[in-house]
């Protein structure tokens, strides 16, 4: 299954749909081993996540999964010492998720990667990936432009991007398919707008007046078609054959199961060009 978990609400309350909650232990285990049952494969996590690793390597779990982390760009003169700082940051995630090596091992920052520390950056990432620490390396992406960045520095294994029903950027842009004819792995985040696209249109009006426009266009989108946003969502993104995994946060069972089961949904062709929205404001979560 395309489904990954993400981590971040097992460390920190995250996204405007969430009323500032962080699962219990017993729901993050729970969550864990409904994930495993249905074959998800992708943890994404951070030490930026607050508590997450940690409690992550608690559970017990996390070997039956391919986990990806991150770290922040390096800031160094010494190229030398910024591996050391890389090694060590890496090495810490490796103890604290209580596995051997990690599957993934992203940049946060995508322009750590163009400037001249960045070239750095790319060479500590090159050096985990060296000394065994991770099968793959890359970089959490926001913008289109990055896409030809990335690819003309090269070296970068896996991309991490926002994509959802309002935010078709990559999509109809090309990009997907220029990461994907250079071999390089896609993990979708965002998929819900942090939340937003699963909002009652009540609480949109509150909370992000600004979208209820598009917002009522999904809801009556949803209506004709007589599918839930959520299993739009969904057939949205997994019907993109570049795509090779959805990272997707749940704080309990429920709602992954929920997710699992909009995954399974058997839906026709749909055509959602009409529902992409252009305004910075309403896509880009870092403009909230």
């Amino acid at each position: 299954m395309k489904l990954g978990i993400g981590t971040v609400q097992f460390g920190l309350p995250y996204g405007i749909a969430n009323a500032g909650a962080i699962c219990t232990d017993n729901e993050l285990n729970s969550i864990l081993m409904l994930a495993h049952s249905n074959h998800l494969k992708i943890i994404d996590t951070a030490p930026g996540y607050g508590n997450a690793e940690r409690r992550l390597g608690k559970s017990g779990l996390t070997s039956n999964f391919n986990i990806v982390s991150k770290i922040e760009h390096l800031e160094d003169d010494d190229e030398a010492a910024m591996k050391r700082q890389g090694i060590e940051l890496i090495e810490r995630s490796i103890v604290e998720l209580c596995v051997q090596r990690l599957y993934g091992v992203i940049c946060h920052d995508p322009k750590a990667l163009v400037t001249e520390d960045g070239f750095k950056t790319l060479a500590v990432l090159e050096h985990i990936k060296a000394k065994n620490m991770c099968k793959k390396i890359g970089v959490s992406i926001y913008e289109v432009e990055d896409v030809s960045r990335i690819i003309r520095q090269g070296g970068i294994d896996l991309v991490q991007l926002p994509l959802n029903l309002f935010d078709q950027r990559f999509l109809t842009s090309g990009a997907l398919a220029v990461l994907k004819a250079n071999g390089i792995e896609i993990h979708i985040r965002s998929a819900f707008l942090q939340g937003l696209l699963l909002m009652p249109l009540d609480k949109v009006k509150i909370k992000k007046p600004e979208a209820y426009q598009a917002m009522l266009r999904l809801h009556q989108f949803s209506d004709d078609v007589n599918l839930t946003p959520l299993e739009l969502s969904m057939h949205f993104i997994q019907s993109i054959a570049e795509v090779d995994h959805i990272i997707v946060g749940a704080t309990n069972t429920r709602q992954l199961q929920e997710i699992i089961t909009a995954m399974e949904t058997d839906i026709a062709s749909l055509d959602y060009g009409h529902l992409s929205v252009n305004e910075l404001a309403i896509i880009d979560p870092r403009k909230w």
